[in-house]
């Protein structure tokens, strides 16, 4: 799936490899949930991703952000590498999207894009017993991305926000 921005300043392709290098460079996103209409919620995960925006991380269902995405499935991401000196130019995305379980493909994808990027995960997978499958709790959830806001100084320029809503086309 190839995705678009339809950006008046920036071409697809630019656009594309700076929010892959972004999402490359580092492992660790915040994603925050509504728990209820005057409380938000905030965690960390590892993630994977998918060229087409697509986020995925593992967690245990019964924990309170999973809960919150269950009731109410918008959540904010943001993404950045925390070892970018101060004084550095700085590089980051913040996304707006909705996350769910990931089912059926969807969880095969969260799988392979897991063990593609955490290799660490592939060797600590296939060390699992059937029994070791069945009483592990955390599972896969996807985040369908709806809207960037992206930073790339190096890229674009000083204090430059650049924000698009993602086109997936086949």
């Amino acid at each position: 799936m190839r995705i678009s921005f339809a950006h008046e300043k920036y071409s697809d392709e630019e656009l594309t490899e700076s929010i892959r290098g972004i999402l490359s460079q580092s492992e660790l996103c915040s994603i925050a949930t509504v728990k209820d209409k005057n409380t938000s919620y905030i965690h960390t995960a590892y993630f994977a991703f998918t060229d087409s925006l697509k986020l995925y991380f593992l967690s245990d269902p019964s924990t309170q952000h999973c809960v919150n995405i269950k009731k109410n499935p918008s959540v904010a991401v943001a993404i950045a590498d925390n070892h970018q000196p101060w004084q550095e130019p700085k590089r980051g995305l913040q996304f707006l999207g909705t996350c769910k379980l990931a089912q059926g493909r969807e969880k095969l994808s969260a799988q392979l894009s897991y063990v593609e990027r955490f290799v660490s995960y592939k060797d600590w997978y296939s060390l699992l017993t059937k029994k070791d499958l069945l009483e592990f709790k955390s599972k896969f959830f996807v985040v369908d991305v709806h809207w960037v806001r992206l930073f790339d100084e190096p890229r674009f320029g000083e204090e430059v926000y650049i924000t698009v809503v993602p086109n997936r086309k086949k």
